[in-house]
């Protein structure tokens, strides 16, 4: 980003900070000293505050403080964003709370990529910052898109925030998109009969007389294969796979099946596949299966 996006784009962190703290205050150009001017300043409550400005000659920081406590102070020079997706590691804090913080939320990583420093330190060069890059850092973000970004700075702005007024009692919370996830965990229950119904009404619907010759080409176009998991089995002769309709039959008037609406899936697959009401999708499974 040049220096412009760059003034932008502290803009609408600021902003985003004001939105997500209701009853906070936004200053614009608090102070001009050189090399110490603050763009904008965000005022909330308990004496906590975000400022984006510059530090100590360098044009694009971030500081965040309860009163005279410096709790972060993020070098924004040291984001690269690159078809629309971010990458930004944390220079280490000096401060104990910092770090607590840091450490919390966050892997240091011993080894940044030489790739991100060579060219962090190339954007530095171009924005007359400090072009010093350490090895080591905290991983912040990599390839995030604008609103992963913003949802991991908001998160880090908020336990910030919860940090300040109760230290002692403060417990690092990472955002919604990066806490563990069953895969399997609400999204489909072995006992659903409305489920194991959706599962006779395909197969039963599918092998009727009509369409059974549309149901023995869509096999043979797919090599008697599981779309889903590859599994290709025969026994005595005879291919141990079915078919599946990709229009929900109970979500559809649909009486007549098109080659195009169907795919091959294995037994197993194409029960999984009804374990859900409505069934899920193929590439539901596939993701499912990779978990």
């Amino acid at each position: 980003m040049n220096r412009k996006e760059f003034m932008e784009f502290g803009k609408s962190l600021t902003n985003l900070i004001a939105t997500n703290f209701s009853g906070s205050n936004i200053f614009k150009d608090v102070q001009v000293i050189p090399g110490w001017s603050i763009f904008y300043l965000v005022e909330i409550e308990n004496n906590f505050n975000c400022q984006f400005r510059e530090w100590a000659g360098n044009p694009f920081y971030f500081v965040v403080e309860k009163g005279n406590r410096k709790l972060a102070q993020l070098d924004l020079t040291k984001i690269l964003k690159e078809n629309g997706k971010f990458t930004w590691y944390l220079s280490k804090p000096t401060n104990k709370e910092s770090l607590k913080i840091y450490d919390a939320l966050f892997e240091f990583i011993s080894e940044t990529p030489i790739d991100y420093r060579d060219k962090v330190k190339e954007q530095k060069i171009l924005l007359k910052s400090n072009p010093t890059v350490f090895k080591s850092g905290y991983l912040f973000v990599e390839d995030a898109s604008q609103d992963q970004f913003e949802e991991q700075f908001i998160n880090f702005i908020r336990n910030i925030y919860e940090y300040s007024k109760n230290p002692l009692n403060w417990k690092g919370k990472k955002p919604d998109s990066q806490k563990p996830q069953n895969a399997n965990a609400n999204i489909f229950n072995l006992e659903d009969i409305e489920a194991e119904e959706g599962y006779k009404e395909d197969k039963v619907y599918l092998y009727t007389h009509r369409n059974r010759d549309i149901v023995q080409k869509r096999k043979e176009l797919d090599n008697y294969t599981c779309q889903i998991c590859g599994f290709n089995f025969a026994l005595e002769g005879k291919h141990i796979i079915e078919c599946h309709h990709l229009n929900p039959l109970s979500e559809s008037d649909i009486r007549i099946t098109n080659i195009n609406d169907l795919i091959s899936v294995c037994p197993t697959c194409h029960r999984i596949i009804h374990l859900r009401k409505p069934p899920f999708t193929p590439e539901e499974v596939k993701s499912l299966l990779n978990k």
